[in-house]
């Protein structure tokens, strides 16, 4: 930014170059631009200075090299700032996205397993006091998890250098991307085996794991979507300005060596073969969410008027955010209560009994909490009552296998109870398109063609395709909108009126807006009504079962005395 700011003030490039890079508190920055300068005073090219120099981010080289040929070094200057600024804002965004959700998976882990450390000396003490009463053996449970013992550690180096072996030649091997992908790959995969094997012997075993697999797939899996947020909004301004494409997305494919920079090198041969850029996200393995897709699709239908709808991809932001934390609050109660159903299913079917004998050997007088304990796992046993609760843990772990596989982007699918809800979400990314087209002189029923064509959501489509067909019958548009259940009654009334007055694309903003905030409301109070229900029915048991399990075992230590 600095650097455009001279260049507008008419200094020449080397000077201007290292004036900006003095200015920096970065020493290597500094030394960068003092070099580039020299070389740039000497006769070479601006972009092949950089390349030389190195030590830059790659995908910076295509949009100098472009700048500096069209003699628009100062747009190109202007568009990586925006690029940089966008990037950092996408990767805090991201952190303030996932930091929730991935902290109640945390913590339910952590509640698991010291649930888990509990139980198990509570069978082993049950197995001992029935065997000090019966004169029998009793019975044990033992859990005992290893992977690799100590000699786990010793893969953390390996993986580490292997990763920045694939880091620091990365763009000497330019033409070897396979053998710097399967490096990369093998780094991750020791590096992940050696923190795994360090966690489970800390204790905890596999529930460790799959909690560390977990919340560390929800952080690659969201990193790599603000990744290639990112790297859209660079490839629609550079549309805008009639920058060649393949080159800027081959350069973000060199400055990366995991998966992401493979798929960008797809991404670039597809774009290179003359595939649309929706198309070709989906193709390499680019998976972007319903409002980053429509906002490519507007992105190439609009490019001769300009347009550039990237702000209907950042509207959406606070949005996602509630909903991300809701299902790490869905998920958190799932984890929790599947935990207790286990442990309270335990200790109602191995437990109780045995302390139940241990009380007819010893002829104790049972407390009132253990008597009620003891008669309501004789009726799940005896009954079959153990069936619904098993039915209820199958359920909340196929729940919990789905959150997880929706939060960290691996499931797509939406059933159809969520379908009907999510419909006033997807109504506003559309509106927001529809908006596009209305400010840009084009008419409503050509937007809502384009938008039914090219959503990403075939249910959306659908919605939007009978939509037409009402407007084709005659029907007003604003009418087989709340018939279809993208808007209320009071958007329907405000956007009758902005179509008497002309203003439609304001109100059709205005109304997104208003079920965005209210959505995002809804959200909040839910959160704050349902959650704190959901932690008070789930206590109550675990506090019925402890209360029991104590005054059994302060009974038997006031008989043994």
């Amino acid at each position: 930014r600095s650097w455009r700011l001279l260049l507008e003030l008419e200094l020449p490039l080397p000077e201007a170059l290292q004036l900006a890079a003095s200015a920096t508190r970065d020493p290597n920055l500094a030394e960068v631009g003092t070099n580039v300068a020299q070389r740039v005073a000497s006769g070479q090219s601006l972009a092949e200075s950089f390349q030389r120099v190195g030590r830059i981010p790659e995908s910076v080289i295509p949009v100098l090299d472009w700048g500096e040929r069209q003699g628009r070094l100062d747009e190109s200057l202007q568009l990586l700032s925006e690029a940089f600024d966008q990037r950092r804002e996408l990767r805090s965004d991201w952190l303030q996205l996932v930091m929730p959700s991935v902290l109640f998976v945390v913590i339910a882990c952590i509640a698991i397993v010291i649930l888990a450390a509990v139980m198990v000396p509570l069978m082993s003490m049950g197995s001992l006091i029935g065997s000090i009463g019966t004169g029998g053996g009793g019975w044990g449970f033992g859990v005992n998890v290893e992977l690799g013992g100590r000699n786990s550690l010793g893969w953390i180096p390996f993986g580490l250098a292997l990763l920045w072996v694939a880091h620091r030649y990365r763009r000497r091997m330019r033409g070897h991307r396979t053998l710097i992908f399967a490096i990369t790959c093998a780094g991750w995969v020791l590096l992940w085996m050696g923190l795994l094997g360090m966690l489970g012997n800390l204790g905890g075993g596999p529930i460790v794991w799959g909690a560390v697999l977990v919340v560390g797939s929800m952080l690659v899996n969201r990193l790599r979507e603000a990744d290639r947020r990112g790297i859209l909004a660079l490839i629609l301004a550079s549309m805008r300005r009639q920058l060649p494409l393949v080159p800027v997305v081959r350069a973000f494919a060199v400055e990366r060596s995991d998966e992401l920079g493979y798929r960008m090198e797809r991404l670039a041969n597809y774009l290179e073969e003359g595939v649309p850029l929706p198309q070709a996200f989906a193709r390499s393995g680019n998976r972007l969410p319903a409002d980053a897709m429509l906002a490519a699709e507007l992105g190439m239908s609009c490019l001769d008027l300009g347009v550039m709808p990237q702000e209907m991809s950042e509207q959406q932001y606070w949005l996602r955010r509630e909903w991300h934390v809701a299902v790490g609050h869905l998920l958190y109660l799932v984890f929790v209560t599947t935990g207790f159903a286990v442990a309270l299913s335990f200790v109602m079917i191995y437990i109780v009994p045995t302390f139940r004998q241990v009380a007819l050997d010893f002829e104790m007088s049972l407390p009132a909490s253990m008597e009620l304990l003891i008669e309501a796992s004789d009726a799940i046993v005896r009954y079959a009552g153990w069936l619904p609760l098993l039915l209820a843990e199958l359920t909340a772990f196929v729940v919990c296998i789905l959150l997880i596989a929706w939060f960290a982007g691996w499931l797509t699918w939406e059933p159809w109870w969520v379908r009907r809800w999510m419909l006033r979400y997807h109504g506003t990314i559309a509106m927001r398109a529809l908006a596009q087209y209305v400010d840009n002189d084009m008419s409503l029923l050509y937007g809502l063609e384009k938008v039914t064509q090219r959503y990403p959501r075939n249910y959306v489509r659908q919605a939007f395709r009978a939509v037409l067909t009402d407007v084709g019958r005659g029907r007003p548009w604003w009418t087989a909108f709340r018939e279809q259940g993208l808007i209320g009654r009071v958007e329907e009334g405000v956007l009758q009126s902005s179509q008497a007055v002309g203003n439609v694309g304001w109100a059709l903003r205005e109304m997104a807006d208003r079920i965005t905030r209210r959505l995002i409301f809804r959200f909040r109070v839910a959160i704050r009504i349902v959650f704190p229900f959901f932690i008070l029915i789930v206590s109550i048991p675990v506090f019925l079962v402890g209360m029991g399990i104590i005054g059994f075992l302060a009974t038997l230590i006031e008989n043994l005395s």
